[in-house]
């Protein structure tokens, strides 16, 4: 009994270092990871960091329509005023 819960306990922390190291940079790559980014100046030590990123096939022109409609009660961001 004692062997299967030392078993299951490292395999528990082993898979949750794993899926937190892929989720703090998903999607993203070594370079997108290690560029410098806007406000990167604001906090230059920060304590964690977090790089998610999406690739979009389009042009600048053909994603801002899209982007100018989010935002509070925009296109998908309802909430109830009350």
């Amino acid at each position: 009994m004692g062997n299967k819960l030392c078993v299951t306990l490292v395999a528990a922390v082993a898979s949750g270092y794993l899926l937190r190291r892929q989720g703090l940079r998903w999607g993203a790559t070594d370079e997108e990871v290690h560029k410098p980014l806007p406000g990167d100046d604001v906090v230059p030590h920060p304590m964690w960091e977090t790089t998610h990123t999406v690739t979009i096939d389009a042009s600048a022109e053909e994603i801002w329509p899209w982007l100018v409609q989010m935002g509070h009660y925009r296109a998908g961001f309802y909430a109830d005023p009350s």
